[in-house]
């Protein structure tokens, strides 16, 4: 995060229907968030939105190994 907006922060992923969770990390970054994507437009949206906050990385799951 660019700034300690931590609070907005938190409450703008609790408003958003898209966030499956959201957990507060320690390491790189400061959050782990997981949106669950409708279809090719949710990401490019998000992501637009979250550009308020600072800077993110998109790791993308390619496919499930295990359970």
């Amino acid at each position: 995060m660019d700034t300690p907006r931590f609070d907005d922060f938190e409450a703008f992923v609790q408003a958003r229907d898209e966030v499956e969770s959201a957990s507060k990390i320690a390491g790189e970054g400061c959050y782990h968030v997981v949106i669950a994507c409708e279809d090719e437009t949710t990401p490019e949206t998000f992501t637009q939105a979250l550009l308020a906050f600072g800077r993110y990385k998109e790791p993308r799951e390619m496919r499930r190994v295990r359970d």
